[in-house]
């Protein structure tokens, strides 16, 4: 028997049990939706700033390991734009946010980041008791010494962060990148702030915030003795940011 053939005394107790059913399953989702929004990594990043926070990010050490990801983000996103087109798809795809072609340019601004930015000791063993494995300064460098080696470079694609570089003859605009040098602690590397984080493997990472701090001028000269993990103290850091990518190397 159909609702609306009881009588009215029963049958509205029945509606109101179903209209408060009905409300509270609003509100559960609508608490669940919110949850869901706060966790995002790419939008949950807070005011503070702090080294636990994550991001999503993109990270390399070589054109070849960006050209090759790219190169497979870019096939992956054909794949999903023809189901999106033909209706298997509910949302459209995100392109990938480097093309293959411009993974040179991309590299080479982090490289000349590395450049302008890693601070040079006078000894080895002064370079490495910040923590990082260490290098000669290359010939014809402004000044001789040693510096942190090049432990590869953060780009966040999820923001407005920009740079122009000139590469192939053309100046192109890439992802303002984070550079890292290599820890003395294999799964570690730090960032020129003194922050240390988990070596990943390449490509789509989930890290600390804290690789997309700017990094500082570097000290005059050879005076770069206690440098890195001075900036660590200083700003409250030094602790090791446990984080996760996909796998580790």
């Amino acid at each position: 028997m159909e609702p609306n053939h009881f009588p009215g005394n029963i049958s509205r107790p029945i509606y109101r049990k179903q209209v408060r059913q009905y409300l509270a399953m609003v509100a559960v989702l609508a608490m669940v939706s919110t949850s869901c929004k706060d966790n995002n990594p790419k939008t949950n990043q807070g005011s503070g700033g702090g080294s636990n926070e994550k991001i999503e990010a993109l990270y390399y050490t070589s054109v070849a390991e960006c050209k090759t990801d790219m190169t497979n983000q870019a096939n992956e996103y054909k794949v999903l734009a023809e189901a999106h087109k033909a209706g298997k798809l509910t949302n459209a795809p995100t392109p990938p946010p480097i093309r293959p072609e411009d993974c040179e340019a991309q590299m080479k601004a982090a490289q000349a980041e590395h450049q302008r930015n890693a601070p040079v000791y006078s000894s080895r063993a002064d370079c490495q008791t910040d923590g990082v494995i260490c290098e000669p300064t290359p010939s014809g460098y402004h000044t001789s010494g040693y510096r942190p080696i090049f432990g590869g470079a953060y780009f966040y694609p999820y923001g407005n962060s920009y740079t122009y570089i000139y590469s192939g003859g053309v100046q192109r605009r890439v992802l303002q990148p984070s550079i890292v040098y290599r820890g003395t602690n294999p799964d570690q590397l730090i960032t020129p702030n003194g922050i240390s984080v988990p070596r990943t493997t390449t490509g789509k990472v989930s890290t600390s915030k804290a690789v997309t701090a700017p990094a500082p001028p570097r000290p005059s000269g050879t005076a770069a003795k206690g440098t890195i993990s001075g900036r660590s103290s200083n700003k409250g850091f030094g602790s090791t940011f446990k984080g996760t990518g996909r796998g580790g190397k």
